[in-house]
């Protein structure tokens, strides 16, 4: 995708999250009009970055002649029905999944996903991912109660900080129970920030009128840095992750903000803030008082080379045409990569990659599974 159909496809978002006026986009494809291509090109792009829903609230906005062609539009029109559709039954889900853990006494708040999505101008446009629910009580005690609930059984992979469970199970859903909000370095700050978010959780959370609990505003943007970090050093992070956190800084009160900035530092957060507000900066013209640290543009030109480029969750970087002995290479380079931006963090990525692969070795040399392939897995 040439920069300026980028430039056009990025107005084209703010225009859907009504962050641009109607006025400004015409102006822009009247001067450069879209060809079917361009609009096949902007369509794949929201497709890699998983805002397609949120994207066609921008198109549906245009007049009749400045559309895309009926053949693409038509296709895009059906995939926003889905993604309404799938919303209606994530939310449904969420709540029967916060009930199962409630009938048995353990409070629980949905992160992200359908706690983002109600935040949206069209809480329906958002599309779906898992299901991350956070229950209180401490991994053995949430591992226990999963076992005794048919959830898991006796040697299932357990996450640092959830465990996926099967989505047979849900109808379809892919459901991920969380017993810590975050998978961070506990040493140090880290360590104080997961107290924080475990302590704050229980004491902010509300039930909305879906039937599940969400997090409040100032948990949801700490919670979030995290997340986006975690990814921005391992796999990559997509545009919705980003989107997210624009949705949610917008939605936030002045006392919400001054809040989250003054714990940044405390729990070891400035480098990241620093590379979502120059990104939200470029991407959103965010307004400074929206501002939660000074924008690092180092940090956040990298941040938006990895979202253009990688898509969602890095599934679009292209790595998988790649040969394994040069996809397993690229991996261990990036650990140095993100060592010039959060070097603890890598470092501790890094080590749990090869705690992981010593780990499964036994296991891998039983079942003859020793290529390169998810090997730390």
């Amino acid at each position: 995708m040439s920069p300026e159909l980028l430039e056009t496809t990025f107005a084209l978002l703010r225009l859907s999250l009504d962050a641009e006026s109607l006025d400004s986009f015409l102006n822009r494809i009247k001067e450069h009009p879209l060809s079917k291509e361009d609009w096949a090109a902007i369509y794949d792009f929201c497709k890699k970055q998983t805002i397609i829903g949120v994207v066609l609230v921008g198109v549906n906005k245009l007049p009749e002649d400045l559309r895309p062609p009926r053949e693409i539009l038509d296709h895009w029109i059906c995939q926003g029905f889905y993604i309404h559709q799938q919303n209606i039954k994530m939310n449904a889900m969420c709540a029967k999944v916060t009930k199962m853990f409630a009938d048995r006494g353990l409070r629980s708040v949905i992160l992200k996903g359908q706690a983002n999505a109600r935040l949206y101008p069209d809480p329906f446009s958002r599309q779906c991912g898992d299901i991350d629910i956070l229950v209180e009580g401490g991994k053995k005690n949430v591992i226990r109660h999963l076992k005794e609930m048919g959830l898991m059984s006796v040697g299932d992979n357990v996450d640092p900080h959830h465990v996926h469970l099967d989505s047979a199970l849900f109808d379809g859903v892919s459901v991920e129970v969380h017993f810590r909000p975050v998978n961070c370095c506990p040493i140090g700050r880290g360590g104080v920030y997961q107290k924080f978010l475990m302590k704050y959780v229980s004491n902010q959370s509300n039930k909305c009128d879906l039937g599940f609990v969400e997090p409040s505003l100032e948990f949801a943007l700490m919670m979030q840095l995290g997340h986006i970090r975690k990814h921005f050093i391992t796999e990559g992070i997509g545009l919705r992750q980003i989107v997210d956190y624009y949705i949610l800084l917008r939605a936030c009160s002045k006392q919400n903000l001054e809040k989250s900035r003054g714990a940044l530092s405390k729990y070891g957060l400035n480098a990241v803030a620093g590379a979502m507000m120059w990104m939200l900066n470029r991407l959103f013209t965010l307004n400074q008082q929206l501002f939660l640290t000074e924008p690092n543009k180092k940090c956040g030109e990298e941040l938006t080379k990895l979202v253009v480029n990688g898509g969602n969750f890095g599934k679009n970087a292209g790595n998988e045409k790649k040969c394994r002995v040069k996809e397993w290479c690229l991996d261990r380079k990036r650990f140095f990569w993100a060592m010039r931006f959060f070097a603890k963090e890598a470092l501790w990525f890094e080590i749990g990659y090869w705690v992981m692969v010593l780990k499964n070795t036994p296991k891998r040399i039983k079942y003859h599974r020793l290529s390169l392939k998810g090997f730390g897995q």
